[in-house]
């Protein structure tokens, strides 16, 4: 079958929450517009390598997701990034438009993510 059939606009309600790479990476999207990103669950809350802002251009297909480094972060301090976001078959797959931190551009157009309920 064709994945596309099992792709839909994916919307801030659908981000928000925590994502699982299935290789000891996670994602955090906040309702309040923030996100975190750590190599486990436990740093994800205490230590994230990653913590910034995003914004996501919701009505358009595909999405664009733009996340914005916090100057105080681990990693990437200050950079932006834009990614095509959007949800298939249950999972979060991001396609790499722009993005100035190369670390993050690697890992999030690499792997598929999966919602997780911790």
């Amino acid at each position: 079958m064709n994945d596309e059939l099992f792709v839909r606009l994916l919307t801030v309600e659908d981000l928000v929450g925590i994502w699982d790479s299935g290789e000891e990476f996670y994602l955090q999207f906040n309702a309040d517009g923030s996100y975190r990103a750590a190599n486990s669950l436990d740093s994800l809350e205490n230590v994230p390598s990653e913590v910034g802002s995003y914004q996501l251009q919701e009505g358009a297909y595909p999405p664009i997701l733009t996340l914005t480094t916090n100057d105080e972060s681990p990693l990437c301090q200050g950079q932006i990034g834009t990614y095509e976001a959007k949800l298939v078959k249950g999972q979060l797959q991001f396609e790499l438009q722009e993005d100035t931190c190369r670390d993050r551009a690697i890992d999030l157009a690499a792997m598929t993510w999966d919602s997780s309920s911790f």
